[in-house]
C-alpha cells in the first residue's frame, strides 16, 4: 500500500497466487497487505479499536512473541472472546484468560483448516 494523491493504493488481485515481481497498475512492485516482520503497525490504534469490538480474533502468520502487534491480543473486550492462532510456533501469550485454539501450520495450510472448522460450528449453531 502507498500514497497516491492523499490516499490510500490497493490493488485487488481477488483469490488467485500473486507472480513473482509482479507490478501494480502503478508500475510499483506489489506486496501483500498485511505487516512483515519488523515493520510497524499501519493504523495501530484503528486496529486496536477493531479487536475491541470482536467476538473472536484470528491471529496468523506470528507466534505473538514481536510487538507491538503482538500487543493487540491483549486488547480484546473479555475473557469470553476466543482466539484463534494459526502458526507453527506455539503462542507466547501467558498473560491471558481468553480460550486460544491453536492450529499447529503454515498459514497456506492451517487457514483453509479453520475456516472449515469456523463454518462447520456456524452451520451447527445455525450462526
Amino acid at each position: 500500500m502507498r500514497e497516491e494523491s492523499g490516499e490510500k493504493y490497493i490493488t485487488e488481485i481477488g483469490l488467485r497466487d500473486q507472480e513473482l515481481d509482479e507490478k501494480a497498475p502503478n508500475g510499483e512492485l506489489m506486496r501483500p497487505h498485511i505487516v512483515f516482520f519488523g515493520e510497524a503497525v499501519p493504523m495501530f490504534d484503528k486496529a486496536r479499536d477493531i479487536v475491541k469490538e470482536a467476538d473472536i480474533l484470528i491471529v496468523v502468520g506470528t507466534s505473538l512473541a514481536v510487538y507491538p502487534a503482538a500487543s493487540l491480543v491483549g486488547w480484546v473486550k473479555s475473557n469470553d472472546v476466543p482466539i484463534y492462532v494459526v502458526d507453527p510456533a506455539v503462542p507466547k501469550i501467558p498473560f491471558l484468560r481468553n480460550r486460544i485454539f491453536h492450529t499447529k501450520e503454515r498459514a497456506a495450510i492451517g487457514v483453509p483448516k479453520l475456516v472449515a472448522q469456523l463454518k462447520e460450528f456456524a452451520d451447527i449453531r445455525k450462526l
